[in-house]
């Protein structure tokens, strides 16, 4: 059975013939490494910050990270559907799994700090809600996370486009102290040394821990395996170390699911200004955050929403992103820039909460 959703036509003027696929692409290949994104009440209060990883995004909050990822599979499915038209059917369900890695024990409001700027900005505009609307919202390479537990750090980045975390154990500081708690996993293993977390969506493998230290100017590797007490995991050190000295360990998020581009964008239109800077109009899978664990299913169109972003001439630096939507289906389908360096974009909606 097909449901139809009304399609309203609509124009937004913002202060601000190339293939727009083209140019997504192209920017794509030049930003592979995670940005992580300020929470200024666009989402939920829980979340400090927002990063997107494989097919979804990982919240980082006080105590917890929180892993959200779509079935591939399902995705690919719902693209096509939606480039037919914009009714919502059965083929556009989406099936999903959230787990979280709890920092047991932790200090209950650690200091989290976000690391080097960049010069772009996000601004939301989501509902007609005003209140959780946000605008010049930063974003970083990465977030620091000070004394998560007494003389402990919690550094988070990326390297290589994988999501990254370092523990910085302080000198005499206990790392028996780390302990994080796995939930809404359906098996979580350590094989050849990794941990494997499986879910309904793939397996996703954190990759056997590197610890080190650096002492007199050189980098001595301390061995360390992981240590799984039903589905809570701590760090074991079998050779000792010294416990006089900073102790660094780096475990790594990888896993076929989580490589190449992410689920962000899928470009529609695109133009440019007088000064030669691009502006693309894209589609926005922006997914809320999820407020249990385990499986979830999403109708595609709710989470579809507009993206207006602008590059620099050559499409090697981002200047801002402008995320736009409601409950419906929401798509840009061309855009403008007049003598006054105004950009104009032409759209439809079946969001019936679009703006106010």
């Amino acid at each position: 059975m097909k449901i139809l959703y009304p399609v309203i036509a609509f124009l937004l003027m913002l202060s601000a013939t190339v293939k727009a696929q083209e140019i997504n692409n192209t920017v794509k290949s030049k930003t592979s490494s995670i940005q992580f994104v300020q929470n200024n009440g666009q989402w939920h209060d829980n979340v400090k910050y927002r990063a997107p990883i494989g097919n979804g995004f990982v919240y980082l909050e006080n105590n917890c990270f929180t892993y959200l990822q779509l079935n591939p599979s399902d995705l690919e499915r719902s693209h096509s559907s939606i480039n037919d038209n914009y009714s919502t059917q059965q083929n556009n369900i989406v099936n999903g799994h959230t787990w979280r890695a709890h920092f047991i024990g932790a200090n209950k409001n650690p200091t989290l700090k976000g690391n080097n700027k960049k010069a772009a900005y996000h601004n939301y505009y989501l509902g007609q809600n005003q209140s959780k609307w946000a605008t010049n919202v930063p974003i970083y390479k990465g977030v620091s996370y000070k004394n998560i537990y007494n003389n402990i750090d919690l550094k988070v980045y990326s390297i290589n486009g994988y999501f990254k975390y370092d523990f910085v154990v302080a000198p005499k500081a206990k790392p028996a102290k780390i302990q994080m708690n796995y939930t809404g996993l359906d098996d979580l293993e350590i094989r050849n040394g990794n941990l494997i977390a499986t879910n309904s969506v793939g397996e996703f493998i954190e990759q056997a821990p590197y610890a080190y230290q650096i002492i007199n100017g050189i980098e001595i590797q301390v061995t360390c395996h992981y240590k799984l007490k039903g589905k809570t995991v701590s760090f074991e050190f079998p050779n000792g170390y010294n416990k006089n000295a900073e102790l660094i360990i780096d475990p790594i998020l990888v896993g076929a699911t989580l490589s190449g581009s992410t689920i962000a964008n899928e470009g529609h239109c695109a133009t440019y200004d007088y000064e030669g800077n691009i502006y693309t109009g894209a589609r926005n899978f922006g997914i809320g955050y999820p407020t249990s664990d385990g499986v979830f299913q999403e109708d595609f169109g709710g989470f579809h929403d507009i993206a207006i972003s602008k590059y620099n001439p050559d499409a090697t630096a981002l200047i801002y992103a402008t995320y736009i939507g409601g409950s419906g289906i929401d798509y840009p389908n061309s855009m403008v820039v007049n003598q006054d360096n105004e950009l104009y974009v032409l759209g439809t909606s079946a969001s019936f909460n679009l703006l106010s």
